[in-house]
């Protein structure tokens, strides 16, 4: 379960891969996977910013070095906190430290009887 987004950099194109996987307790490990095709990108750095979720355990900035067929995964472990019923996670990618930011992605959750899961079309979730 998750998404992706795509930005070019010269020739090369960057993928930034979601993904999440349900855990007990109202936890979530989420895993954000960057790789580059058709060229390189260079150094690429990734934020997360949750919402809505204690991070238990994981890097919420990270960056890595990407030349043309490399792929980076990292995970962290989200568990849903307070009142929200819409628990969200941002994800930032920039081009290098500080740098051009080359995608900008907002992954919306429910708490879903006894799991955190995805928004669907037919939930409510504030955008």
């Amino acid at each position: 379960m998750g998404s992706d987004s795509r930005a070019f950099v010269g020739q090369a194109e960057l993928l930034v891969r979601y993904r999440y996987v349900p855990q007990p307790r109202f936890e979530i490990d989420f895993m954000v996977d960057v790789s580059a095709t058709g060229g390189g990108v260079g150094d690429v750095a990734v934020e997360v910013k949750p919402e809505g979720f204690d991070v238990m355990s994981g890097d919420l900035e990270w960056s890595t070095s990407l030349r043309d067929g490399d792929e980076h995964t990292e995970t962290l472990r989200l568990r849903a906190a307070g009142k929200s019923k819409t628990p969200a996670v941002t994800v930032v990618t920039r081009r290098g430290q500080g740098g051009v930011d080359l995608a900008t992605d907002r992954l919306r959750f429910v708490i879903a009887e006894d799991i955190v899961r995805e928004c669907r079309a037919t939930d409510e979730c504030p955008r």
